[in-house]
């Protein structure tokens, strides 16, 4: 837990929670409590979980409705997408870090 608050006190903190949010099947629980503990404003936090649960989640629902219908394709199609957004977001990371720099600070205030 000491890792997860000392993390989320530093510069980088809104985005690893965007990250963390965004990417389906990871622990999302103890960075919550974790968030709530931190110098991590409630406002930020709130718009960056929430606007980085909704990919997440679209993605984790529509896989399992494709499974159910066995409809494997469509399964694979969105898995390739979500592999070609990982490598988009690695290869772009300084960017997208940017641009959510700029954005919480909009959020802030």
């Amino acid at each position: 837990m000491t890792y997860f608050i000392d993390s989320l006190n530093s510069k980088k903190a809104y985005t690893i929670v965007f990250l963390i949010y965004v990417i389906p099947g990871l622990p999302k629980d103890i960075v919550s409590y974790a968030a709530g503990v931190s110098e991590m404003k409630c406002k930020p936090f709130l718009i960056l979980s929430l606007i980085g649960r909704i990919p997440g989640m679209a993605g984790s629902l529509l896989i399992g409705s494709l499974y159910m219908k066995q409809h494997y394709i469509g399964m694979g199609i969105i898995a390739v997408l979500a592999v070609v957004a990982f490598i988009i977001c690695i290869i772009f990371r300084k960017r997208i870090s940017k641009y959510l720099d700029k954005f919480y600070e909009k959020i802030v205030d």
